[in-house]
C-alpha cells in the first residue's frame, strides 16, 4: 500500500521567530497588530499570541506578511537572512 503525499506539509525545517524577532519585524514594517493580522487574514489578538509566545508564528503568516511589505519571497530555512537582507535594502534607500 503506497501513501499518497500530503496535500499540505509544514516545513519541518521551519524555525519560527521568537516573540522579540516578531515585535521587531511588525516595527520595521510599521504595522500594529491589527495592520498585521488583517493583511495575513487572521484576528489581530491571534497576532498577540505570536509576539506574547503564547503560540509560534506559522510559515505562512511570516511568508505572507514578508511578501506584502517587503515584496520578497521567503524560504521557510532561509528567512532570517533573506529578511536581513530586505530590511537593510530599505534602510538603505531611505
Amino acid at each position: 500500500m503506497s501513501e499518497e503525499p500530503a496535500l499540505y506539509e509544514v516545513p519541518t525545517h521551519y524555525k519560527p521567530p521568537s516573540g522579540e524577532e516578531f515585535r521587531a519585524l511588525l516595527r520595521a514594517w510599521r504595522l500594529t497588530g491589527s495592520n498585521a493580522g488583517a493583511m495575513a487574514d487572521v484576528n489581530g489578538r491571534q497576532i498577540r499570541r505570536y509576539t506574547g509566545e503564547e503560540q509560534r508564528v506559522p510559515y505562512a503568516v511570516l511568508y505572507t506578511l514578508a511578501s506584502k511589505c517587503e515584496d520578497v519571497k521567503i524560504s521557510a530555512n532561509g528567512w532570517r537572512a533573506e529578511l536581513s537582507s530586505a530590511l537593510a535594502r530599505g534602510r538603505a534607500a531611505e
